[in-house]
């Protein structure tokens, strides 16, 4: 078998292999698409509400009625 006829072969299977590797189907653009929409809004929502919770526990902690900033003006 002639070298350049191999190293042609090696070449095509390899850039196969690579195409069929990083090529995505629908069914995959469509989940990561369903999961992005998904969990973007339930990690946002997720973290006001732990941010809110714990502004909730460090005022009741502290003793800030929450109408404080009334009594300054």
């Amino acid at each position: 078998m002639d070298l350049t006829l191999l190293q042609a072969n090696n070449v095509t299977w390899l850039s196969n292999v690579t195409l069929n590797v990083t090529s995505s189907s629908d069914a995959d653009i469509g989940y990561l698409t369903t999961m992005r929409f998904l969990l973007f809004p339930l990690a946002v929502g997720l973290s006001f509400a732990i941010g809110l919770g714990c502004n909730i526990i460090r005022r009741r902690c502290s003793g800030e009625s929450g109408y404080d900033l009334v009594d300054y003006l």
